[in-house]
This record gives C-alpha cells, sequence and structure tokens, in this order.
C-alpha cells in the first residue's frame, strides 16, 4: 500500500511539473548543487540580485538532494535552464516520502490502513503539496524532518528501539534544510516525558547518544557550511530580522485572505476539531502537533517576510499541511461514525472542503504563481511620484483583501494561463502528461483497493 501511494503521488507530481525554475532561491540552490557536481564548489557564480553571492545564504539541504539528481541529468546531456526534470524531481521524492511516513504514523497510532492511507493521501492531493512540487524550496525537506521526528516519538514510546534514532534524524534533517527547525523541530523534544515514562528517561545513557548524534553530524556540517560563507560557524542566514507586528503577522498568516493559511488549505480546518478528539485519544502525539503549531505560526509571524515571498500560499506554514493531515482524518473519521442526520450533514461538509481543497489545488498549478505579482507591477503611465503609492496599494490588497489575493488572480486567468505552465500539456496533452495521470489513477485504485482487504 505504501508503494503504490509513493507511485500514485510520484507520477501526479511528474505531471504538474513546469520542466524549470522559476523562483530565485529555487535557482540559487540549484546552482549551488550543480557547482558541487561540477566544480566541488559551493560557490554561487551567477546571482541576479547579488544577495547570495559569493555563498547562498540558504540551507544546503535542497542542494545536497539536487546534487545526484543533477549529475542524472547531466549525464543524459540535458542542463539548460529550460530542461530541469531530474533537478525538480527533489521535492516530488520529499513529498511522496512524507506522506509514507504520514501513513506510518498513522499505523503506529492503531489506525486503519484506510484511515492511515488517508492522512498521506490529503496531504500529499488536497493541500499546497501539489505547488510545492513544481518548485525548488526548502520546505518540503523541513517537512518530511518534521515528519520523521513525530513518527520516531511514537515508536520510541512503543519501545521501538530505533525510535530514539528516528527522532534525532528527522530534526537533523529538518535543520539541514533550514536551520531554524533547530528551534521550530526541536520544541517536540519538550513533549518528551508524554511519550516516555520516568525510569526510561532515567536511562538516558541507552537513548540520547542514538537521538543526540544525527542532530551533532548535522550541527558539525551546518557550522563548516556557516564558517565558509560568513566566517563564524554560529552566524547563517543574516537576510531579514523580526520587526513585522506579531499581530499583524498572525491576522495574516491565520485568516487574511492573501496569505491565511486556511484560505489555501480549507481542508485542514477539519484539524480544529481533530485536535480535540486526538487530545481524548492520545494526549502525547496531540501535544506535540499543538506546539509545532504554535511556535510556527508565532516564530513567522514576527518575521518581516511573513508572506513568504513570491510563492502560492504561506510558504514558510506548509510543514503545517502534513501535521496537522493527522487531527483533519481523525476528524474524519470521527464524522463517519456518527449515525443519522449527523453522518450525513458530516459527510456534505467532508465533501464541501474536499471539494474547494481540489478546486485549490487545480488553481495552484494551472496558472504561473508568479504571473500574480507581474499583474501587480505599475501599469505604464502612471506618474513616477504615484508609481510608490500604486504598488503599496496592490501589494497590501494582495495579502488583505479577497479582491486582491492570488486565489482571486489565478481564478480569473484559469482560462488564459500565459505561458501555461504544465510542461507536459503545454499546447495540448502529451502523452508522457498522459501516462503519468494514468499511472497516477491506477496506483490510487490499487492502494484503496489494498487498504480494503
Amino acid at each position: 500500500m505504501a508503494a503504490a501511494l509513493v507511485v500514485g503521488l510520484l507520477a501526479l507530481y511528474v505531471a504538474l511539473q513546469r520542466g524549470e525554475i522559476a523562483s530565485y532561491d529555487g535557482s540559487i540552490m540549484a546552482q549551488v548543487a550543480r557547482h558541487f557536481v561540477d566544480h566541488f564548489s559551493l560557490r554561487v557564480t551567477n546571482d541576479v540580485y547579488g544577495v547570495n553571492s559569493p555563498y547562498a545564504s540558504y540551507g544546503i539541504g535542497v542542494s545536497l538532494a539536487a546534487a545526484p539528481l543533477y549529475l542524472i541529468q547531466k549525464a543524459g546531456g540535458t542542463t539548460g535552464p529550460h530542461h530541469q526534470f531530474w533537478v525538480l524531481l527533489v521535492n516530488p521524492l520529499l513529498l511522496a516520502a512524507t506522506a509514507v511516513v504520514l501513513f506510518r504514523i498513522g499505523r503506529a497510532l492503531s489506525w486503519s490502513r484506510a484511515q492511515s492511507l488517508g492522512v498521506g493521501a490529503v496531504f500529499g492531493v488536497l493541500t499546497m503539496a501539489p505547488w510545492q512540487s513544481t518548485e525548488l524550496f526548502s520546505e518540503p525537506g523541513v517537512t518530511l524532518g518534521l515528519c520523521l521526528a513525530v513518527l520516531g516519538l511514537v515508536r520510541f514510546r512503543a519501545g521501538r528501539r530505533r525510535g530514539p534514532w528516528l527522532v534525532g534524524s528527522g530534526l537533523a534533517l529538518a535543520v539541514l534544510f533550514r536551520t531554524d527547525s533547530l528551534l521550530l523541530g526541536g520544541i517536540a523534544l519538550v513533549t518528551l516525558p508524554a511519550f516516555v515514562d520516568r525510569d526510561r528517561l532515567r536511562q538516558w545513557r541507552a537513548w540520547v547518544p542514538q537521538l543526540a548524534l544525527p542532530l551533532v553530524a548535522v550541527g558539525l556540517w551546518v557550522g563548516y557550511y556557516n564558517h565558509l560563507r560568513t566566517g563564524s560557524p554560529f552566524r547563517g542566514y543574516e537576510h531579514g530580522g523580526f520587526t513585522a507586528s506579531l499581530w499583524t503577522g498572525l491576522h495574516g498568516l491565520i485568516y487574511a485572505p492573501g496569505k491565511g493559511f486556511w484560505w489555501y488549505d480549507p481542508l485542514l480546518l477539519l484539524a480544529i476539531p481533530g485536535l480535540v478528539l486526538l487530545w481524548r485519544r492520545d494526549r502525547a502525539v496531540t501535544m506535540a502537533l499543538v506546539l509545532l503549531a504554535a511556535v510556527r505560526f508565532l516564530f513567522y509571524a514576527r518575521w518581516d517576510a511573513w508572506p513568504g515571498g513570491t510563492c502560492w500560499g504561506p510558504r514558510f506554514l506548509f510543514p503545517l499541511c502534513a501535521l496537522l493531515a493527522i487531527p483533519s482524518v481523525a476528524a474524519i473519521a470521527w464524522l463517519r461514525q456518527r449515525a443519522g442526520w449527523r453522518r450525513g450533514a458530516g459527510s456534505a461538509l467532508v465533501g464541501v472542503l474536499v471539494l474547494a481543497a481540489a478546486v485549490l489545488t487545480v488553481l495552484s498549478v494551472w496558472v504561473p504563481y508568479e504571473r500574480f505579482w507581474i499583474d501587480t507591477t505599475v501599469a505604464r503611465g502612471v506618474p513616477p511620484t504615484r508609481a510608490r503609492a500604486v504598488v503599496y496599494e496592490q501589494e497590501y490588497d494582495s495579502y488583505w483583501a479577497l479582491s486582491g489575493s492570488q486565489i482571486w488572480s489565478n481564478a480569473r486567468h484559469l482560462d488564459r494561463a500565459a505561458p501555461f505552465p504544465l510542461a507536459r500539456f503545454r499546447g495540448g496533452p502529451r502523452y508522457a502528461g498522459v501516462a503519468a495521470l494514468l499511472v497516477a489513477l491506477a496506483a490510487t485504485g490499487l492502494a484503496v483497493q489494498s487498504s480494503r482487504s
């Protein structure tokens, strides 16, 4: 079943690929991977904005993951900017792996195979994940790491020997992609006493080395990389700061139409009652999920670039799409167990949210996400004295007004997306694109059938 889930999601993500890296961040991380393979160097030599030279300020995780894929791409003789198929498989692979980890979490919680499969499917298809699969941002790597850490906590509680190692490896992986994960992921360790009894905690010599070794190894590498870039092992990302108003950031990230999390992930609204239901069954897991979610909201609400830049939705909150899929599916399962009109009303609610999530998935990949920001530039003929005010108004509306949001913009451009972003359907369906969708449907059917048997 896990294999079918991986194949299905990978096939779907392959069908959605653009074949090129549209983001500045992604192009810089891909360049580091390319230079690492070609010259065994971590330098950046082609920096349009000049803010990541001679070394990139981003985490090294994406570049390390892209390096072997670039090597395959290079061996095939396709290394141009419009031939990035292999490099762009980084996030599809990470996202598909995350879906499998979510499935394993469900099984570790003694959920049915169908319910566990639902967690992976909800995350992989009905959140911001399909859009993330088309880019080269670092959040999918962070998401996989955090999910591995949660799985490790559950297995640690069950007495599995590799539980502590899995916790440490997951957190280390998240730190490798973004160093702020040391705090945003490491906070989960606070919940250890809820998972493990006092006697076992006192036997720390048996499990602390397993948990700490991956973190120490990644910490040494990050320290070296920081020293290479900044001259100090303790100085890493140096752009931006915590200058935003906490309340403004929280408003923007929670429910502002332009960047509010639940506007882009409406199905995950079910996580709110789902956490209450999960609390009754498993307080330790609920505590870990709430803590991981809350600290991420609070941390990025104060960040000066809390919207996440040019992207679809609140990019920095993407890891919550996986974490909150767990209580969301718990809520769906609870609704399915109701009787009479309650079950009917619950099914109708879930159906509406699934439909809304599916529509948003289509909007996110059907229209180039950068098209929105191109359209918000000042029109020709606007006096220079007025231009700055117009840009400010447009940016303000893009965050706080429904009519100015990217969702609304993509809906308006749905019938005239130019250039059409999906490489395997540009100019009409191509064999590769159709075949990928057919494989995705077949794998989904096989996974569903296996979950019922």
